[in-house]
């Protein structure tokens, strides 16, 4: 796969999370729609991970950037493991809430940053440095605020998760 095509797939990737995450906030959780919507959201991530790790071969380096993705897939690796497998007992949902919303967040933040970093009115109206600096400056904020947003809601959003079957834990 040539660069070009590498960038696109990670764009198509990524607007596709963005989609689809916000799909998964909107609707009702723990329901079947849920799972499915769910489980594509994590195939969208690791679509985006994956090709942001092997944009490297065309960049040259291993920038800061890799750092995130291995963030990223921490997030989403937590957040899938205790919807997947249930645990900790009585606990899962918490792990399950905050790892998925981490995760979105950190995708939310990462897009600010390339747009800023990759889009040509920025790209001619910053300078280098300041152009990475507000990057990262908004992608900070974009955290800040999501955390806010996520720590604010968890009680009301867990509130409404539909009851569904419990597997017994293996």
């Amino acid at each position: 796969m040539n660069a070009r095509d590498l960038a696109f797939a990670h764009v198509g990737f990524g607007l596709a999370a963005i989609a689809v995450g916000g799909v998964v906030l909107l609707r009702r959780k723990g329901t079947g729609i849920h799972r499915i919507i769910g489980y594509t959201y994590v195939g969208c991530i690791l679509g985006v991970n994956t090709t942001a790790l092997a944009m490297h071969r065309f960049i040259g380096t291993i920038g800061p950037f890799h750092l995130f993705v291995l963030i990223s897939l921490v997030c989403t690796g937590v957040g899938f493991y205790h919807a997947f497998s249930k645990r900790p007992p009585g606990r899962w949902l918490e792990g399950h809430y905050y790892g998925m919303c981490f995760s979105y967040v950190g995708l939310l933040a990462a897009t600010m940053a390339e747009i800023l970093v990759r889009v040509p009115y920025f790209k001619a109206h910053l300078s280098g440095w300041r152009q990475v600096a507000l990057a990262v400056l908004s992608a900070f904020i974009v955290g800040i605020a999501g955390q806010v947003i996520i720590t604010r809601s968890r009680e009301r959003i867990l509130a409404t998760v539909a009851p569904g079957p419990v597997r017994p834990s293996p």
